[in-house]
């Protein structure tokens, strides 16, 4: 059942580049050295520890298919626009260690092609091992390319129980290369677990140390991209102690990474997104934080040339986003150049979402020009009790143009539902739809991703306290 809703052109303003952090169906295939995470900017993720070791396992249920769209995995049924999220049967062997889904929730999400088969695989972080023992596990179900799952492989890593997670990516270190999986800890460890193109997988590696530069220093998030040119894949963290810093991971192909120094960007990132932003081939950083944003012009060797910083109500308390934005990246008005699209935190009471558009001029952007509120019509559509609390862009109908998809919450009656909004080339609000989504509770990390091989991406979601990821096909 789909509600839906012509609102026709609004505001006539606002090829997605591979290593985009949200919304990545457009160049999601880890073998060109894409970051194919789906997660959104807010998705935040040790010490030595975990064996590495794992099984794969055959998956209770059969594979879906595009026909029907119904599979079954661990649990969770998955269908065309409609997701029932169940408590799993299936137990899963790891380093000898048996469990269940009972007592464990998925924590973060990303989608890509971990086995490099041409099919895209679902991962999930979980912050304690099925079965209790307090082990955090890294696990990967193999997709059908139907939009069921063949198998899957837990890879324990013990050092990521601790607190919120701070980062997932799927990215291959260098074009053609294997896959990896990037995970960022608590206490600010950057973990690198390397697969192979039969679904195995080395032992995990710690790749980065924020204590490393400052024992203060805390991990926030992380992104991947290449930022030199070079063909390989490098990594970029936004850290925190007493103000926000990035920091960014130089990579050599080959697993091993060099890192830059510190560089002060502000407060601590509650969204924090990668991108080409005044559209000269280097990658620029964009994030906000409770009172502030910012964009840090990537100087095409790993380092940035300046900085622009806005400081949007002049406090130093939550301010105008709060402690959790979510931001997406897309070319939304087709000029070449890559834009941002963030919502503030859903608690406050202001309108979203906001876009900056990305431009080639040379003088830095506005704070009016950095936060032009889109769409406003979305607020009449929702109504003063419906907030966004994650968003993600996609090409959800094929028409080469990217559109959103985000999780709304309406905070009158506290039900959270899934709705989507086609875009114009001009980046004119076309149509919202409401697809069936069961189980959506805030707060919703989101993946967006092609799972079954057709022309529309698929959405998944975790919120750390469902038993089961929430997975809408074709939506």
């Amino acid at each position: 059942m789909r509600a839906a809703l012509l609102l026709g052109a609004v505001l006539g303003c606002a090829g997605c580049l591979s290593f985009d952090t949200d919304g990545k169906v457009f160049a999601c295939d880890p073998a060109s050295g894409a970051d194919c995470d789906g997660g959104n900017g807010t998705s935040l993720g040790g010490d030595n520890g975990s064996t590495g070791t794992t099984n794969t396992t055959s998956v209770n249920g059969s594979g879906g298919n595009s026909d029907t769209g119904t599979s079954t995995i661990a649990g969770t049924t998955t269908t065309n626009g409609n997701t029932s999220a169940t408590s799993a049967t299936t137990s899963a062997n790891t380093s000898g260690s048996t469990g269940t889904y009972d007592d464990a929730q998925p924590t973060d999400v990303a989608i890509g092609d971990v086995d490099r088969d041409g099919k895209m695989d679902l991962v999930l972080r979980f912050n304690e091992y099925p079965g209790g023992d307090q082990e955090s596990v890294i696990e990967v179900r193999f997709g059908d390319g139907n939009g069921g799952f063949t198998s899957q492989t837990f890879v324990p890593v013990a050092a990521l129980n601790a607190g919120a997670p701070k980062g997932l990516v799927v990215t291959s270190l260098r074009p053609g290369g294997d896959t990896s999986i990037v995970v960022g800890s608590q206490d600010g460890v950057v973990w690198r677990i390397p697969f192979w193109t039969d679904g195995g997988n080395d032992t995990p590696q710690a790749t980065a140390n924020t204590h490393t530069w400052d024992p203060g220093l805390g991990l926030t998030t992380l992104r991947a991209a290449d930022l030199d040119g070079d063909g390989n894949t490098d990594l970029v963290l936004a850290t925190v102690d007493s103000s926000g810093y990035v920091v960014t991971l130089m990579g050599h192909g080959d697993g091993t990474f060099t890192a830059s120094t510190p560089v002060e960007a502000g407060g601590e990132a509650s969204g924090f997104v990668v991108g080409d932003f005044n559209g000269d081939h280097h990658v620029d950083v964009a994030y906000v934080w409770g009172y502030g944003g910012g964009i840090g012009w990537g100087a095409g060797d790993g380092g940035f040339f300046s900085w622009s910083t806005f400081d949007f109500d002049g406090s130093g308390g939550n301010g105008e986003l709060g402690q959790y934005a979510t931001m997406a990246v897309a070319d939304l008005n087709h000029d070449g150049i890559d834009d941002v699209l963030f919502s503030p935190e859903p608690t406050l009471t202001i309108e979203s979402p906001y876009i900056y558009f990305g431009t080639s001029a040379s003088a830095p952007p506005s704070k009016l020009e950095f936060m032009q509120p889109a769409w406003p019509l979305l607020n009449t559509l929702h109504g003063d009790t419906s907030d966004l609390v994650s968003l993600a862009m996609a090409d959800l109908n094929g028409d080469n143009v990217p559109d959103m998809v985000a999780v709304v919450q309406n905070t009158y009656s506290g039900s959270y539902n899934l709705w989507t909004y086609l875009l114009e080339p001009d980046a004119g609000l076309l149509s919202a739809s409401m697809p069936d989504a069961d189980d959506l509770r805030a707060p919703m990390l989101m993946a967006v991703g092609n799972l079954n091989a057709n022309v529309v991406p698929d959405v998944a979601m975790v919120n750390g306290i469902l038993a089961q990821p929430v997975i809408v096909l074709d939506p």
